[in-house]
C-alpha cells in the first residue's frame, strides 16, 4: 500500500522531510492550485536533497475564483453580486479563471463555488459587454481565494478548458529539468488530455489520471486504459455527483481499473479531523479500513499534512492502519479477488454514473427524470421543415425536455391521449392527468411527414427544437372540453382554451438544442438544477407551493405553517411565470416579491425560489395532480394543496380535488391540505377557517388576491394585515414609475 504525503506550511522544512523519508513514505507532492512556481522550485529542491521521490499535481482545467481582498469574505443570502471578466480585487466582486469564462454564462445557471460555501444564480447577463454579469446569492457563505467553481448550467452548455493552465506548463517545465518522474495530471476529462501530457512531457513522466469531475467519470474506461495510474479525488468530486454517490463510485472505478492491472489512489478526508485533533475518529478509521479492502494501492493525505497541526501523527495513524489491515488479513487474496459483487456491478450496468436526477428522498414521476437537452450547434444549417411555434408550446416543450413533465418525452400520442382522458394514465399505466399535445393547422400539418425530423422555432424563426414526428391526428375538442371541464361552456376559461386550438395533432420526441433568450429565463431552474440544490441544502422533506399571485399574508402563514410545524424543512415556492389572465400581476412583480418576502430572517436558507413555466388549464382535480406530480419531478416530498387550488371562483369543487388526489396510487408525494386563512383584527393574527370556532366570528376578516389589487388600484397602501409593508412599498414604487402593475 503507498503513501502520498501532500507538503505545504506545516511540512516545509529539511528536518521535516527527513523525518517523512524515515517512515519509508512512497512519495510526496505539492499542489499547484495552492503553490506559486517559486514554491514549487523550493520545495523540489528540498526533497532532491532529502531523497524523496516527488509527483508534480497540476492545477488542470478547473474554473476557480480569482484574488479577493483578504483571506475571506462573506456573502449573505439574497444579495446581488457582480462577476467581472478581469481580475480585480474589491469586497463587493468576484471573478473567475479562465477570465473568459463568463462569456459562456446564462441567466438561470448556478454556481458553486468552495465546496458549496457559497452559491450563486445568474440573473443577468445584459452587462456582459460591460465586463460584469449580476448573480444573486441562493446561499451564503466565505469565500476564499482561488477557490473551485462547478457550474451548473440550465441548458447544456458545453464550457471547454485547457488540459493545462500556464503556470502548469512552467512546472512541468521545471519538472522535467529536475527529472521529476510522475505527474498527477487535475480534472482529467478524456484520454486526450492524457495524451497531450504525454506529449508535452516527452513520455517522461509517469502519468497518474485524477478522477475528479463528472466528465472524466463518463470517460472512466478509456482514460485507465492509457493511464499508468488512477487518483480518485472525492472532494472535488463530490462537487459535481452528489456525495451520496461517492462511496458507490468509489467502488465502481476500483472495479474498472483491475482488469487493467492499473492502480488506484484515493484523496480526501481521509484523517480530516486530525487536522486539528490527535486522534482520527472512529468513521474515518472505518471509511479508511474498507478503502484498503476495497483493493485500493495508495492513500492520499492532503490537508492533514500541508496546513494541519498533526502532519506526523497523521502519517502515524495511516500507516499503524495499514499495517493493522495487512497483518489481519490475506492481501494477496484481496488482490486476486474479482471483486464479484452483485450491487457493484449492477450499478455499472444502470449508468449509475449518468444519472440524471440527484439523489433526494423521492424518484421523479415514473422513476426517471427525463433529459432530452442536447447541444446541436449544426440545427440551424441542416434541411428540413420548419414549424413555428408560440411562446406557450416553446414552454411546453422546454418543459419536457428538462424533465418538468417526466415521463413524457414529446408530445401524445393519439392512444395516450384517449387513455389520459378516459383512465388520467398514460398507456403505459403511469398516471398523467392533462393533454400535452402539439396542435397545427391543416395546412401546417400538410407540409410534414411522419417518420421525418422537423425543426421547431420561435417567432423570430430559430430553430431551437427538434421533432421526430411519429403521428399526425385529428381529435375532437369538443370531447376534451366535456371530460376535462364537465363542460362546453365558450365562457369556461379551460374551454376556451381548447376551443383555440389548432384541429391536427402532432405526435413524436423531441429534442431541445437551445434555451437562450426564451422568457423569464431569469427566474427558471430546472428539475435538475432544483433536485442538486435540495441536495446542497441538506434537505429530506421539501414542499412545494403552486401560486400565480402576489404573496400576501395569508400565503406567508401558510408557509410559515409548514415550516414552523416541522412537517418539512425546506420549500420550494414555484411561482407560475407563463401566460396569466387579464388583472393578474405581471410575472416580475410577483417573482420580485417573492423575492422581498423570502429574504426575511424567517425564511432565510429555508426557501429556494423557482419561476413554473406554464399558465393555468383551470381544469380543477386534474390539475391540482398535474400541479403535484410537476413538483415530485422537481424533487418536492410534499405539496401544498390550498382552498380554491387551481380553482376559478366557484366551478371547481374542492372537496372533490382533495379526494381525487388521494386515490391516485402512484401519485408519490404527500399532499399537505390547508384552509382558508383569515385574519382576526381583535386577536391580531391569524388563522385557518377550521380554527375559527375558538375564536371571535365579527372578527374573521378574508384574505384575497382580490383585495390587494384594489388597493393597487386605487394606487392605495395595503394595510400590513393584508401585505407585507416591504413589498407594498415595492409595489408602490412601481407604480410611482409609471410602470404596468397588472397584465
Amino acid at each position: 500500500m503507498k503513501i502520498i504525503v501532500t507538503l505545504g506550511p506545516s511540512t516545509n522544512s529539511i528536518d521535516l522531510l527527513k523525518k517523512i523519508k524515515q517512515k519509508n513514505i512512497d512519495f510526496v507532492r505539492v499542489n499547484m492550485s495552492h503553490t506559486s512556481i517559486d514554491d514549487l522550485e523550493y520545495f523540489i529542491s528540498m526533497t532532491k536533497t532529502v531523497g524523496l521521490p516527488f509527483i508534480l499535481d497540476t492545477e488542470g482545467s478547473q474554473v476557480r475564483t480569482g484574488e479577493l481582498n483578504g483571506k475571506e469574505i462573506f456573502f449573505s443570502t439574497g444579495t446581488d453580486i457582480k462577476i467581472v471578466k478581469n481580475q480585480i480585487i474589491d469586497n463587493n466582486t468576484i471573478n473567475l479563471k479562465p477570465h473568459d469564462v463568463i462569456n459562456n454564462l446564462n441567466e438561470g445557471d448556478i454556481l458553486y463555488l468552495d465546496f458549496d460555501a457559497l452559491v450563486l444564480k445568474v440573473i443577468d447577463v445584459s452587462s456582459l459587454n460591460d465586463g460584469f454579469i449580476i448573480c444573486n446569492v441562493i446561499v451564503g457563505g466565505k469565500l476564499g481565494n482561488n477557490k473551485g467553481v462547478v457550474i451548473d448550467s440550465r441548458f447544456p452548455n458545453k464550457i471547454v478548458l485547457p488540459t493545462l493552465t500556464d503556470k502548469d506548463k512552467k512546472a512541468i517545465d521545471i519538472g522535467l529539468y529536475h527529472g521529476i518522474e510522475h505527474i498527477a495530471l487535475s480534472f482529467v476529462r478524456s484520454k486526450d488530455s492524457v495524451k497531450e501530457v504525454k506529449d508535452i512531457t516527452n513520455g517522461k513522466m509517469k502519468i497518474i489520471s485524477k478522477i475528479e469531475c463528472l466528465d472524466g467519470l463518463l470517460k472512466i474506461d478509456e482514460i485507465i486504459e492509457c493511464s499508468d495510474y488512477l487518483l480518485m479525488d472525492r472532494g472535488d468530486l463530490s462537487k459535481e455527483i452528489t456525495i451520496k454517490k461517492i462511496p458507490f463510485v468509489q467502488k465502481i472505478i476500483l472495479q474498472k481499473a483491475r482488469p487493467y492491472n492499473k492502480e488506484v489512489f484515493i484523496a480526501t478526508n481521509l484523517l480530516e479531523s486530525m487536522i486539528s485533533n490527535r486522534q482520527p475518529t472512529r468513521a474515518e478509521v472505518n471509511d479508511i479500513v474498507n478503502i484498503i479492502l476495497d483493493g485500493a494501492k495508495g492513500l492520499v493525505l492532503a490537508a492533514e499534512t500541508a496546513i494541519g497541526q498533526n502532519p506526523m501523527l497523521s502519517i502515524n495513524m495511516l500507516m499503524s492502519l495499514i499495517d493493522h489491515v495487512e497483518r489481519n488479513v490475506e492481501m494477496d487474496s484481496i488482490n486476486k479477488q474479482k471483486h464479484n459483487i452483485q450491487y457493484v456491478e449492477e450499478l455499472i450496468e444502470s449508468e449509475y454514473l449518468i444519472d440524471y436526477a440527484p439523489a433526494v428522498t423521492i424518484l421523479p414521476h415514473g422513476n426517471k427524470l427525463i433529459d432530452r437537452c442536447s447541444v446541436d450547434k449544426k440545427a440551424n444549417n441542416r434541411t428540413f421543415q420548419i414549424l413555428q411555434v408560440d411562446e406557450i408550446k416553446r414552454m411546453e416543450i422546454e418543459n419536457i425536455a428538462t424533465g418538468v413533465y417526466s415521463p413524457l418525452k414529446g408530445f401524445m400520442s393519439e392512444d395516450d391521449l384517449n387513455s389520459v382522458l378516459k383512465t388520467m394514465k398514460l398507456s403505459n399505466g403511469i398516471t398523467w392527468p392533462l393533454p400535452i399535445v402539439l396542435d397545427v393547422s391543416k395546412d401546417e400539418a400538410s407540409k410534414v411527414n411522419c417518420g421525418e425530423t422537423i425543426g421547431l422555432s420561435d417567432v423570430q424563426g430559430n430553430v431551437f427544437a427538434l421533432m421526430d414526428l411519429n403521428e399526425k391526428y385529428e381529435y375532437s375538442r369538443t370531447v376534451i372540453s366535456q371530460v376535462l371541464y364537465n363542460s362546453v361552456d365558450p365562457n369556461h376559461p379551460g374551454v376556451r382554451q381548447v376551443n383555440n386550438m389548432k384541429p391536427v395533432f402532432l405526435a413524436g420526441n423531441i429534442e431541445l438544442i437551445s434555451s437562450k433568450n426564451s422568457l423569464f429565463d431569469k427566474f427558471k431552474l430546472t428539475p435538475k438544477q432544483v433536485r442538486k440544490l435540495f441536495n446542497e441544502m441538506g434537505w429530506y422533506h421539501i414542499a412545494g407551493f403552486h401560486t400565480r399571485n402576489l404573496p400576501h399574508k395569508g400565503h406567508e402563514y401558510i408557509l410559515k405553517s409548514v415550516l414552523k410545524n416541522g412537517i418539512c424543512d425546506g420549500l420550494l415556492i414555484h411561482p407560475v411565470i407563463g401566460k396569466k389572465k387579464a388583472g393578474d400581476f405581471l410575472t416580475k412583480h410577483i417573482m420580485n416579491s417573492y423575492d422581498i418576502l423570502i429574504k426575511d430572517k424567517f425564511f432565510k436558507n429555508n426557501v429556494i425560489l423557482s419561476g413554473f413555466s406554464s399558465f393555468s388549464r383551470y381544469a380543477g382535480s386534474r390539475e391540482a395532480i398535474f400541479t403535484a406530480l410537476i413538483r415530485k419531478n422537481y424533487g418536492c416530498t410534499h405539496f401544498i394543496i390550498g382552498r380554491d387550488h387551481t380553482g376559478i371562483g366557484n366551478i371547481n369543487n374542492i372537496s372533490a380535488s382533495n379526494n381525487l388526489l388521494d386515490e391516485v396510487d402512484d401519485l408519490g408525494i404527500k399532499i399537505i391540505k390547508m384552509d382558508e386563512v383569515f385574519y382576526s383584527e381583535k386577536e391580531d393574527n391569524y388563522f385557518y377557517e377550521s380554527q375559527f370556532n375558538n375564536v371571535n366570528q365579527d372578527s374573521k376578516t378574508s384574505i384575497s388576491g382580490t383585495k390587494v389589487r384594489e388597493y393597487f388600484s386605487n394606487n392605495e397602501k395595503p394595510p400590513e394585515w393584508l401585505l407585507s409593508k416591504n413589498i407594498s412599498e415595492y409595489i408602490l414604487s412601481c407604480i410611482n414609475n409609471h410602470e404596468e402593475l397588472f397584465v
